[in-house]
């Protein structure tokens, strides 16, 4: 049980007839929610210790674009859950910690809030006036000031990446599982304490890196999330031999429109995480955006236009794990597309950055999230969900979506005065998914579960003789299977006595 990956899950109902904006305290609740589902009940202090240095790494790829009225929106990381997780982290750290937030802003200025360009900290916000213009007092914002200093209570300095030349950054050459060897130019404040006091500049570092993803596609590596993420640490202008973010490593499309190459973008970002990785990830999954950053412009859309609205629903979702792999995978699934259609994620498997398999990733409340993904196929498909497979990545069909399957308990056999053998069997009439896990519950407490070698007629051994289930050796339990598929999607079966005379 402990090679279990926990993804954290939250979110608000959705009005089919009049679907709402969240208020802030949802966005806030949310947050708190999935931090202690995947941190347990010290939340960030669980990773922060006092007078640690913390970066947060943000989404703001677009600030000036979208209609007007909602720029950004659905395009960058939204602010509320920006300041609230940088609020949490100086909670952590306290008033000698080191709270950064990290972003590009294309452009080379220091100044990471530049009020004459329009894809600055300064612009990135979610707008509530109904026009382009700041307004603090209605709007939520990074830096409405101009100051360089996260709005809100945390004090988090702002940096524009972009602004790093090659004294502030370090080049390290990353051997791939692959027999590749890839040149990573990497930011210098990301290096560990450790690594820092080696190089001679010990002030430089980050103990906790916190990545803050926004929830949409990608038209080169099928979606964005945590993996992907990283892409924003690469310099837009080169550094040492790195020719910078806009070859994109070598990925072209020929005359034919058809991708070349793409393995080499997989390969820089994979590197980027063996490098450092996030210690902890939170991905704003509050929209979905349906059109990502598209090609050929590298807008929000197909038209080159600032002001076209961005192509997104409202989803109203939070999502978090210590693993950025598992945590893109399961972003992947609620994006209704076939997680084996991205390479991305074997050859992160591959290079040990994480887990793609299901089979070995728990979602807190498996079963509302499988709701929340079949309501966005009920609702939005086919004009607007699953979202465009711009690279070939396939909509999963209505039979994954919904399938029928299910677990039944039908004895319990006592093998010693606190063991058991508790047998089961899989109904599976209409079932084209692979079954990949099972799990026994009892006080709400996992008791066993099984993901190898699953059988449709098996038993489990329910061993009370752990320390953590002292408490049930004398009572009855009422002992209750669960099931999954490869799509994450969960059944609960009946419940079966196993009475303690």
């Amino acid at each position: 049980m402990d090679k279990m990956t926990d993804i954290g899950f939250a979110f608000q109902l959705i009005d089919r007839d009049n679907p709402h904006a969240l208020c802030d305290k949802e966005v806030y609740d949310m947050v708190d929610k999935v931090i202690y589902q995947t941190l347990g009940k010290q939340g960030l202090r669980a990773l922060i210790k006092p007078a640690d240095h913390v970066t947060l790494k943000v989404n703001l790829v677009g600030a000036h674009l979208g209609a007007r009225g909602e720029k950004g929106r659905a395009i960058i990381t939204d602010p509320r859950i920006v300041r609230h997780v940088a609020e949490k982290a100086r909670e952590a750290t306290g008033p000698r910690g080191v709270i950064r937030v990290i972003g590009t802003t294309h452009y080379a200025d220091r100044n990471p809030s530049l009020r004459e360009e329009s894809t600055s900290f300064y612009w990135a916000k979610l707008g509530r006036s109904g026009n382009n213009a700041i307004h603090p007092d209605v709007d939520v914002c990074y830096d409405a000031d101009a100051d360089g200093i996260l709005d809100g209570t945390s004090g988090a300095q702002l940096i524009n990446l972009d602004s790093l030349g090659e004294n502030e950054r370090f080049q390290r050459v990353v051997p791939l599982q692959n027999g590749t060897q890839v040149a990573v130019a990497f930011p210098k404040l990301l290096r560990t304490r450790e690594e820092a006091h080696h190089a001679g500049e010990p002030h430089e570092y980050t103990d906790i890196f916190i990545g803050l993803p926004i929830f949409k596609t990608h038209g080169l590596m099928g979606m964005t999330g945590a993996l992907k993420l990283h892409y924003g640490l690469r310099s837009m202008y080169g550094v040492f031999s790195d020719a910078g973010r806009y070859g994109h490593n070598g990925l072209f499309f020929d005359e034919n429109g058809t991708m070349q190459g793409r393995h080499n973008l997989t390969d820089y970002l994979c590197a980027q995480h063996l490098v450092r990785s996030y210690d902890f990830t939170i991905l704003d999954a509050l929209t979905l955006n349906l059109q990502g950053p598209a090609l050929p412009m590298g807008l929000i859309t197909d038209i080159a236009d600032t002001d076209q609205r961005a192509d997104y629903i409202q989803t109203h979702c939070v999502l978090a794990a210590r693993d950025p792999l598992a945590l893109d995978t399961v972003a992947t699934n609620l994006m209704a597309f076939e997680k084996n259609s991205l390479p991305l994620f074997n050859d992160a498997r591959a290079n040990g950055l994480g887990e793609n398999n299901p089979a070995y990733i728990r979602i807190h409340d498996n079963r509302a999230f499988c709701r929340v993904r079949n309501y966005f196929w009920n609702q939005f498909h086919p004009a607007q969900f699953p979202p465009p497979p711009r690279v070939g990545a396939q909509a999963l069909s209505l039979t994954q979506i919904n399938p029928d399957f299910n677990i039944f308990l039908h004895s319990a056999t006592k093998i010693d005065p606190h063991k058991y053998r508790v047998h089961y069997e899989l109904a599976t009439p209409s079932q084209p998914n692979k079954i990949i896990r099972i799990e026994l519950y009892a006080h709400k407490m996992l008791l066993h579960q099984k993901n190898d070698h699953i059988t449709p007629i098996g038993e489990m051994v329910i061993d009370l003789n752990q320390e953590q289930f002292r408490p049930m050796r004398n009572t009855a339990l009422a002992v209750q299977g669960f099931v999954y598929d490869e799509y994450f999607n969960c059944r609960a079966g009946n419940e079966h006595m196993i009475f303690r005379a």
